[in-house]
C-alpha cells in the first residue's frame, strides 16, 4: 500500500515515455515565457503609467513645476497594493477553475481577456482604466501561472526520461520572460510595454492550443 516494493526498494508504477518530448518541453517553455512576461511586466507598467497620467496633468496645469503632480502619491500608492492583492483572489480562483474547465480551454480565454486588458490601456490612460484593466490582468496572470506551474510539474506530459530536464528548462525560460517584461517595462515607453504584451498574448492563444498533450489537467 506504501507504493514501494519492499524487496528492491523501487516504485511498482514508472511513468511512461512520450512520443516528441522536446517539442513538448519547446512548447511548454514558450507558454511559460510569455506567461511571466505579461505577469512581471505590469510590476513596473502600472506605476510607468500612472506617472505618466501625472505627467499629462502637469502638462495642462497652471504650476507646471509643481513636482507633485509627476510623482506618485499617496492614495496611488494604494492602487498599486489594490493590483497587488488581486493577485491572491486570481490565486484562490485559480485553484477551482482547472477542475471545471479543460486547461487549453481555460489558458487560452484567459489570456485573451489579459490582451484585452492591455489593449484597453492603449487607448484610455486615466487611473480608472488602468486600476480595473490591470486588476483584472493580474487576477488573470494568477490563473494561468497555476496552470503553467501544474504543467510545469506534470510527468506525464515529458514522460520518465524528460521530466527533471523538462521541468527546469520551463522554469528558466519563465523566469527570463519574467526579466524581459520587468526590462521592457523599465526602459522603454510604457506604450511598448502594452503593445509586445498584447502581441505575445496572442501568440499565447496558438502555444496553448498546440499544447494537445496534456493528460493530467
Amino acid at each position: 500500500s506504501s507504493g514501494i516494493n519492499a524487496e528492491y526498494g523501487e516504485p511498482k508504477f514508472a511513468v511512461p515515455e512520450v512520443l516528441n518530448p522536446k517539442t513538448r518541453i519547446f512548447k511548454a517553455c514558450m507558454a511559460n515565457f510569455i506567461n511571466l512576461f505579461q505577469g512581471h511586466g505590469t510590476i513596473l507598467l502600472v506605476p510607468s503609467m500612472v506617472r505618466q497620467f501625472n505627467h499629462s496633468l502637469e502638462e495642462s496645469s497652471d504650476s507646471p513645476e509643481d513636482c507633485t503632480l509627476t510623482s506618485i502619491n499617496g492614495t496611488q500608492f494604494l492602487i498599486l497594493v489594490y493590483i497587488g492583492v488581486a493577485s491572491v483572489v486570481g490565486r484562490v480562483v485559480g485553484f477551482y477553475l482547472p477542475k471545471l474547465i479543460p486547461f487549453r480551454v481555460l489558458h487560452s480565454l484567459i489570456t485573451l481577456v489579459i490582451a484585452a486588458c492591455f489593449a484597453v490601456i492603449i487607448v484610455y490612460k486615466d487611473i480608472l482604466s488602468i486600476t480595473v484593466s490591470m486588476t483584472i490582468a493580474k487576477v488573470c496572470f494568477s490563473i494561468t501561472q497555476i496552470n503553467i506551474s501544474v504543467l510545469q510539474n506534470d510527468p506525464l506530459y515529458y514522460g520518465g526520461a524528460w521530466f527533471a530536464v523538462g521541468s527546469g528548462f520551463i522554469q528558466g525560460v519563465g523566469t527570463m520572460g519574467g526579466v524581459c517584461g520587468i526590462g521592457i517595462a523599465a526602459f522603454f515607453q510604457p506604450i511598448v510595454c502594452t503593445i509586445v504584451t498584447v502581441a505575445l498574448s496572442i501568440v499565447q492563444v496558438g502555444v496553448i492550443f498546440s499544447i494537445t498533450e496534456v493528460k493530467s489537467l
